[in-house]
């Protein structure tokens, strides 16, 4: 039981000079010393807002009502310098944290920066290296590394400052899982080893829920939720709050089985539970055949393709194969680093195969003149979506996709405003893109594609910082372009996402396409990546791979 209250924030207001309603709405929350504490809520609740509070220097510039104190005294009088050492804070996004061009500079940039002797320089850099596993890539360039590795450095360099607490603002965000797995084990480590606090915000819970100390649950704002993630079930049995959808699949499985007693919060209690409630019962396994259909014509045909970026450096595609139908979901899924964003970027023509040819309705992607070939043919949603961004408004950057014809014309605001509810968007049409959370960006992002009707969409991390509420819908969206004979290929890190939504499923290895099958082959034949409710279920039904599914089987057992 943690005591000591490291940080406190009381009855705490925070306004953004550019909104009309407070982001952050009357927060009272205190962080103990050496717990783990996880904050999470959907996209626009207010978690970045709230974690900037706590470090003062990235702290943005806002209408402030209530205080925040840091071991009893008020944040903001700390200095610069105490603040650097004892308060760490690792960004969203691994490559904009990073100041150097070397990984042993990195670590050593923060130290240095604030005077320490060679020789403890030395002493920190040797230990974090060592700690966290980094000997191998120590004399790397930072532009060589994986994001998985790029994210360990950035924690590595905070650690070295020896922090009381480590601040992370949904620092997995961009890493597969394996990767994602390893950080949050990191972050266990660093709790439970070194007694250092961490407050983590995450839309990933399946991994850092069940090692938390306390959950906190943020909505327009306001917290909903504030205790242990053990007693989540007999909040969620009486309320309808919407973050259950972004809860570990065990969660939601016995949210929709409607049970009162205990939630398992893990997939291993999750197998314990299917097998105490499946105990002296008859499972009807489903005999359901799935992906009867079959789609005929090839939209994409990637023949023999190699890639490298430079003459004399390695292959990072070699002898890719794939013919991707008309009308089908694709998703590409594998490591960081496995070449999925360079496929999509050889199909967009922003880069240019170094062997074999890639063909779009049969002809070379390279024969087709750009006029036809972007927005028309095919529009791709980058990794960053702010790279979509234009204009100072929502609204203006959507309205920036109409086209000519129809812009000022009833039925380009109709458009408009259609694609602004479909993404959930009608509540910020007048904020700044880059004023929005990471979600919503996706959000803006997706819908300015949307609005062109190619025929060709491919979305590079579509997921990534969406609340498991809008996942729905967006698979729902996805489901209509579908049905409209539109062709989506999407590289994702999120299996359950993958699982929900795809036709068929290749897996990406070191630049090589190592399984490729129908949906359901896929996450059958994978013991890692595959979804939660296939690693709970696969002793009972190894077909099952969605939460509905799941559902619906143990729904329908016969008492013996």
């Amino acid at each position: 039981m943690h005591s000591n209250k490291l940080i406190e924030i009381k009855n705490y207001t925070f306004q953004y000079p550019t909104t009309e309603k407070p982001t952050l709405k009357n927060i009272d929350l205190s962080i103990f010393e050496g717990e783990f504490a996880l904050l999470c809520g959907i996209s626009g609740s207010g978690k970045t807002t709230l974690l900037r509070q706590i470090k003062p220097s990235l702290s943005p510039h806002g209408k402030v009502h209530g205080t925040i104190s840091y071991r009893g005294e008020d944040i903001k009088t700390i200095s610069q310098r105490e603040e650097a050492q004892k308060i760490g804070f690792v960004q969203q996004k691994p490559q904009n944290q990073v100041v150097t061009d070397k990984v042993w500079h990195e670590l050593a940039f923060g130290l240095e920066s604030l005077g320490y002797k060679n020789n403890v320089i030395r002493q920190r850099v040797g230990e974090m290296a060592s700690f966290f596993g980094i000997e191998e890539w120590f004399y790397k360039k930072v532009t060589e590394l994986s994001g998985g590795q790029l994210q360990i450095l950035n924690l590595a360099s905070v650690m070295a400052m020896h922090p009381e607490v480590l601040v992370l603002d949904e620092p997995t965000s961009q890493l597969d899982p394996i990767a994602a797995g390893k950080f949050i084990n990191l972050l266990r480590r660093i709790n439970t080893e070194l007694g250092v606090t961490v407050v983590l915000s995450e839309h990933r819970l399946g991994e850092a829920l069940p090692i938390s100390d306390r959950i906190m649950i943020l909505n327009e704002g306001e917290t909903k939720y504030q205790g242990s993630p053990r007693k989540l079930d007999n909040y969620f049995n009486h309320s309808k709050d919407e973050m259950i959808y972004s809860m570990p699949i065990p969660m939601r499985i016995c949210n929709e089985l409607e049970i009162k007693s205990t939630w398992p919060i893990n997939i291993n209690e999750g197998r314990q539970f299917i097998n105490e409630y499946t105990k002296d019962k008859i499972i009807n396994k489903t005999s359901k055949e799935y992906n009867k259909e079959e789609l005929e014509k090839t939209k994409i045909s990637i023949k023999e393709v190699f890639f490298r970026y430079e003459k004399s450096s390695q292959d990072v595609l070699k002898t890719i194969d794939l013919e991707i139908k008309e009308g089908e979901i694709y998703t590409l899924l594998g490591g960081n680093g496995a070449g999925k964003t360079t496929l999509l970027k050889l199909i967009s023509k922003l880069e240019t195969a170094t062997r074999g040819k890639i063909l779009i309705d049969n002809t070379n992607v390279n024969k087709i003149k750009d006029e036809e070939f972007y927005g028309k043919k095919i529009a791709m949603l980058p990794q960053n979506p702010q790279q979509l961004f234009l204009k100072k408004k929502v609204i203006e950057d959507l309205e920036d996709m109409i086209p000519k014809e129809l812009k000022n014309t009833t039925k380009g605001k109709e458009i408009l405003m259609d694609i602004a509810e479909k993404m959930d968007l009608l509540k910020v049409l007048e904020t700044h893109p880059f004023d929005l959370s990471g979600g919503e960006q996706q959000r803006l992002a997706l819908g300015k594609l949307l609005i062109q009707e190619p025929e060709i969409i491919l979305m590079d991390e579509p997921t990534k910082g969406m609340d498991g509420l809008f996942k729905k819908v967006f698979i729902e969206i996805l489901q209509k372009i579908k049905s409209k004979n539109k062709t989506i290929v999407i590289v994702s890190h999120d299996v359950e996402f993958c699982g929900e939504v795809a036709d068929r499923c290749a897996l990406l290895f070191k630049g090589e396409i190592i399984n490729e099958a129908k949906k359901r082959d896929f996450f059958s034949g994978n013991y890692f990546y595959t979804t939660g409710s296939n690693k709970m279920l696969r002793d009972v039904d190894n077909n099952i791979i969605t939460v509905g599914e799941a559902v619906e089987l143990l729904k329908k057992e016969v008492e013996r």
